[in-house]
């Protein structure tokens, strides 16, 4: 909130001399595992929400107790008279800043989350950890699949039926000291792990809105152009490089990828085309990463939308050969055979569909040169096929 300072108390992890053989990273859910539970809740008519965990490493105990750390309080608390001269600390919970805290939180909040349990309307619920380990099911009576938690460190993600969701943050509430929660509505938007979500009329909308507003600022973007991008001009020879054209280009093509990944699927094939030449052509791959945030600003307010099954299954279903069902994936390929600027390496792309809802995207260039557009086509067709088995 405006007018209100807050400080956090660190150790520089960094000078350890013993780095843990044990793995010290804590992951987070996926992009895609992110768009198809919120597909799941659209379908299934859950609510949704978010809840964050407040000084989350704090809370969790350090897991080697058997090893004393002890630390000396930064030199600010000192001068501003908190801390006595000479005094030192002891550690005991997951500092920020050591190099195993992470891990620490990670094994601490997964521990707690398997052994929740709550009642609600006569009802016993638990959380069942699913092959995603960031994926928990809300188990009803330990059977039936009431809604979903999904975890990226100290952020969690809630869809669950309207009967159970409040149950559900409380029991997350109980367990860890958290913020309120943030639910999702019709007349704002709620940010979770670099996605915005509202309800729309029909189902709900998915956007990037605050960071491609803050994007096309901060780059001083005022043009618009109507295609992501323009026809490659080819060039065998290499531009003469400096530092800061390469520089300029990796950090235009980082930013737009946070919205390919995302939300923004069409504009994948151009940013892998940039990403693919930015270290032999940076200046060119600056004027492709332009053209792209052009398109962006024309397109600003494009979103994507998941609608209920009844409602998706009826969108652009036209070419399909036989009715969607909750059974199936729709997978889409294609290839563009053979273009000189990739080296002759066809580019392939793919597309998920599930009754209606777009799950999954890629755009990506084959590993080795085909010799027709057949064959070109077929290996997309194999690519297409594993990103369908994946999702």
């Amino acid at each position: 909130p405006p007018n209100r300072h807050k400080a956090r108390i660190v150790v520089c992890g960094n000078y350890s001399t013993n780095v843990p053989d044990v793995d010290i990273s804590v992951g987070g859910v996926c992009a895609t595992t992110i768009r198809a539970a919120a597909h799941v809740s659209v379908v299934r008519g859950w609510q949704m929400g978010s809840i964050d965990v407040a000084s989350a490493f704090l809370q969790a105990p350090r897991r080697n107790q058997a090893k004393v750390v002890i630390t000396e309080p930064p030199s600010i608390l000192r001068a501003l008279n908190i801390t006595s001269p000479g005094e030192r600390w002891q550690v005991q919970s997951a500092l920020y800043g050591m190099i195993d805290s992470p891990a620490d939180w990670a094994s601490f909040r997964d521990d707690d989350l398997a052994r929740m349990t709550w009642t609600d309307k006569g009802q016993t619920l638990s959380l069942k950890q699913t092959s995603e380990r960031h994926l928990w099911e809300v188990r009803c009576n330990q059977d039936e699949v009431v809604g979903n938690v999904l975890v990226y460190v100290d952020d969690l993600l809630v869809t669950a039926e309207s009967k159970y969701i409040k149950g559900l943050f409380d029991a997350i509430k109980a367990t860890w000291k958290c913020s309120d929660e943030e639910m999702v509505t019709d007349d704002r938007w709620m940010r979770f792990c670099g996605y915005e979500f509202r309800r729309s009329q029909q189902g709900l909308l998915i956007g990037q809105m605050g960071y491609t507003a803050d994007l096309l600022k901060r780059r001083k973007i005022t043009e618009t152009e109507d295609v992501p991008i323009q026809k490659i001009i080819e060039d065998k020879e290499e531009e003469e490089k400096h530092p800061d054209d390469l520089k300029k280009a990796q950090a235009l093509v980082g930013e737009l990828m946070w919205l390919s990944n995302r939300t923004r699927g069409d504009i994948a094939f151009a940013i892998g085309a940039a990403s693919r030449i930015l270290h032999k052509r940076p200046k060119y791959a600056c004027s492709i990463a332009e053209n792209v945030l052009k398109y962006i600003n024309k397109t600003k307010n494009y979103v994507m939308e998941y609608l209920p099954e009844e409602a998706a299954k009826k969108r652009n279903s036209k070419h399909l050969p036989e009715p969607r069902d909750w059974k199936k994936l729709e997978i889409y390929s294609d290839a563009s055979f053979a273009p000189p600027h990739e080296g002759h390496r066809s580019i392939q792309g793919a597309v998920v569909e599930h009754c209606g809802n777009v799950l999954a995207w890629t755009s990506t260039r084959q590993a080795f040169v085909t010799q027709s557009t057949a064959e070109s086509e077929l290996v997309a067709f194999n690519e297409a096929y594993q990103v369908g088995e994946s999702t």
